[in-house]
């Protein structure tokens, strides 16, 4: 059994982010010490790598407790989790696609910036940013 001062250093997480996480319930509440410590086994350490790995893969703190819940009830998580992958990899794409946007944008305005400028009215800021070439 491990203090949580411990248990932290050891997973690499604060221990105010195990309490949050013993809080809503993806950390079950931990066994104490007759003087009131938290201490945590070796099913808490597992626990807890599975939630940084799905924190990794940017699953929220939701998705990974409904992870969490479909396993303590004895039922497979895994179409679940095949879900919220098939969503994620949607986000991404579509990330992926304003990002490419972005730097077609940002490629044009780099060549207008190595172009003379003309002398902007007095209301503009930046002839760059706001041209009208994108």
């Amino acid at each position: 059994m491990i203090h949580i001062k411990t248990f932290s250093q050891l997973i690499g997480v604060s221990p105010e982010t195990i309490r949050h996480y013993e809080r809503i319930g993806i950390l079950p509440e931990p066994k104490r010490t007759e003087n009131g410590y938290r201490v945590y086994t070796d099913a808490d350490k597992e626990r807890l790598s599975f939630v940084g790995r799905a924190r990794q893969l940017e699953l929220s703190l939701e998705n990974i407790a409904s992870i969490i819940a479909l396993r303590d009830n004895d039922s497979s998580p895994c179409e679940f989790v095949g879900s919220l992958i098939a969503s994620k990899i949607t986000e991404i794409d579509t990330r992926i696609q304003e990002l490419e946007t972005l730097r077609a944008d940002l490629v044009t305005l780099q060549k207008l910036s190595n172009e003379p400028q003309s002398n902007p009215s007095s209301a503009c800021i930046c002839q760059i940013i706001e041209a009208d070439t994108i």
